[in-house]
């Protein structure tokens, strides 16, 4: 007798742990997204579990340090403290995604194209953080993320490696798609 009451609470043990793995509400190990490596011009922050973020506005910034991270993000309040001439030609020598931040009605693609000052790059409906990258064709590859939500974040991560690897916009254009 003393056999069956060992035996059943032994299975009653082992279907408790199974349970409790299987309904618990600890995140599942099928995020496969690796995390980057983002340095920051400005203060802001993203998802831990997407991107490492260093602010690297108080640095000496020079182009060949960048390429240790996997994309620069800016921020909108960055840009106005900082001589925009002078931030743009260096951004247009830049060889990772560049990432800007809050910009709200402002057009960061706008900015960094064209001879406008911040303040007069308005285009409305603009995303939460906007990705430019240019390719090795001289194309400007673009992408946004309209809020900070896990999804986006995870989006926007598997943007920033995927337009490093295309070698045109409509390689670009054709693989987003498929991915996103």
């Amino acid at each position: 007798m003393k056999k069956w009451y060992v035996i059943l609470i032994a299975a009653f043990s082992v279907v408790f742990v199974m349970c409790l793995f299987v309904f618990s509400d600890t995140p599942k190990a099928e995020d496969t997204t690796a995390r980057l490596n983002v340095a920051s011009l400005g203060s802001y922050e993203l998802d831990t579990n997407h991107f490492h973020m260093e602010n690297v506005e108080g640095k000496d910034v020079r182009l060949g340090k960048l390429r240790s991270y996997d994309a620069l993000l800016i921020t909108k309040d960055y840009i106005y403290q900082t001589d925009q001439k002078a931030l743009k030609k260096k951004l247009n020598k830049v060889d990772i995604p560049l990432l800007f931040a809050d910009f709200e009605e402002e057009s960061s693609i706008a900015f960094l194209t064209t001879e406008l000052p911040l303040s007069e790059a308005k285009m409305a409906g603009k995303g939460t953080i906007q990705m430019a990258f240019t390719l090795p064709n001289h194309e400007l590859a673009t992408f946004s993320i309209f809020d900070t939500s896990r999804e986006s974040l995870d989006q926007l991560n598997k943007a920033i490696q995927l337009v490093q690897r295309v070698k045109n916009l409509e390689e670009w254009e054709t693989r987003s798609v498929k991915t996103f």
